[in-house]
């Protein structure tokens, strides 16, 4: 499938969302399969994340947040990605627990962790603006998005359109891409805005 646009966002960058303090269970065979680049063993899930302060409620979880080493979104915002064959990247349902352990939260609205991406090398990284270099050997060998990233900041070949619908590059370390299709359907569900995107350029 061919789409006219490519959408990268930084919010799935290892960052933890501020405000929580979320932490899982050690020694998870789940999370020990994913990091072995394996699918968690259905019997293993859902995955576990708690909160650490006692006295939160979690009434302001929002629906897509990073925390326990995991990124969290919402069954609503994960609903239009289900639209695709999604390649590599998978759902893994999620378990909020309060610092108790034991009290879940908002399990109505039921919660997913996106999981595993494709790496693609189509950043055109001398035709981007503003990157800061991540490493120290010159040149860099891997590059950070600019602080204030604006739309067609980073530019991405051509090849891009003809890609998976998410994908990273092992030079832009604290970014994903999202293809225009994919945006579109988050865009016609309403949870867009929860990714903050920026429109990428295309170059040849």
């Amino acid at each position: 499938m061919t789409t006219d646009s490519i959408w990268v966002t930084t919010v799935m960058s290892g960052v933890p969302t501020p405000g929580f303090e979320f932490s899982s269970p050690k020694d998870d065979p789940a999370r020990r399969a994913m990091r072995q680049a394996k699918e968690p063993d259905p019997k293993d899930l859902p995955l576990i994340i708690f909160e650490e302060r006692p006295d939160a409620t979690l009434d302001d979880l929002p629906e897509l947040f990073r925390g326990g080493g995991l990124l969290v979104i919402s069954d609503r915002v994960a609903a239009p990605f289900r639209q695709f064959d999604m390649g590599r990247t998978y759902f893994a349902p999620v378990k909020v627990l309060l610092a108790d352990k034991a009290t879940e939260v908002h399990a109505d609205r039921g919660y997913v962790s996106m999981q595993r991406r494709k790496t693609v090398d189509a950043v055109a990284i001398e035709e981007c603006r503003d990157l800061r270099p991540s490493t120290s050997s010159k040149p860099p060998t891997h590059w950070s998005t600019p602080r204030n990233l604006k739309d067609e900041d980073i530019a991405v070949y051509t090849e891009a359109l003809d890609g998976p619908p998410i994908w990273s590059s092992m030079q832009l370390v604290d970014s994903t891409f999202f293809r225009g299709d994919i945006v579109d359907a988050l865009s016609a569900a309403g949870v867009a805005d929860l990714w903050k995107f920026k429109r990428c350029r295309i170059v040849d």
